[in-house]
């Protein structure tokens, strides 16, 4: 069948491929927005019709995109230690991972004892 490409046809690319890969963007973007919703931040779909000439031939190439809000956590208080390793010593960071606001904290894993 003989299509012409138009806002309506776009999807039918590839054999449908171009319908699929919107629709996943599309599907990112909503089930981001309804698990982090309440941030206030706007979720983007890009859909790019690429059209250009390979070897003389028309061809036209579908891209989807979902642009989300970064994935962000609370800050971890850090400390820098030097430790010793095969090409001498080197600066590490170090956490408390019972006491993330404090990494000087003395937590009680320090004193528990394995039997």
């Amino acid at each position: 069948m003989d299509i012409t490409l138009t806002w309506k046809t776009i999807g039918n690319l590839t054999d449908g491929q171009a319908g699929h890969a919107i629709d996943a963007a599309i599907a990112r973007a909503v089930a981001d927005l309804d698990d982090r919703g309440d941030d206030g931040k706007p979720r983007v779909v890009t859909v790019n019709l690429i059209l250009q000439k390979q070897r003389g031939i028309p061809s036209a190439e579908v891209t989807a995109k979902a642009s989300l809000p970064t994935y962000r956590t609370e800050r971890t208080a850090c400390r820098v230690m030097q430790r010793q390793s095969r090409r001498g010593p080197e600066a590490v960071l170090n956490f408390q991972d019972l006491a993330p606001d404090n990494a000087e904290q003395d937590t009680i894993d320090k004193h528990i004892q394995d039997d």
